[in-house]
């Protein structure tokens, strides 16, 4: 029975270091993957912090030209107030001028129907 004790000794000792050594790759496995799971938490963060920055300068660019185009626009807009009120003058001016040379022209032909009817 001896041999038997000393086969079961032997296979136990051997579950024991198997047992030892089983737990210290899990403990490194574990070590490691919490060094893996830190460094992806740094990684996020740097990344997480580089979108933010490059969205800020997104953002402050659009408003740039957001503002530059409304710029441009109210100066188109004032531009062409401006050539509208022109055209409008030119049109009441021009309007006048005719309304003025029709009733002159009017005063005219009557001036001219009353010299001819003196001499018929």
């Amino acid at each position: 029975m001896s041999n038997l004790e000393a086969a079961v000794m032997n296979i136990n000792s051997t579950l024991l270091d198997m047992q030892r050594e089983n737990r210290r790759m899990f403990d490194k496995v574990d070590d490691r993957m919490e060094r893996l799971e830190s460094k992806m938490e740094r990684l996020e963060s740097r990344v997480n912090t580089r979108i933010d920055h490059l969205e800020d300068k997104v953002n402050t660019r659009i408003d740039h030209l957001e503002d530059k185009v409304n710029t441009r626009i109210d100066r188109l807009e004032a531009k062409m107030d401006d050539r509208f009120k022109v055209t409008e003058s030119r049109m009441w001016s021009q309007f006048f001028w005719m309304m003025g040379s029709m009733a002159g022209g009017m005063v005219g032909l009557a001036s001219l129907i009353a010299h001819t009817q003196h001499w018929l």
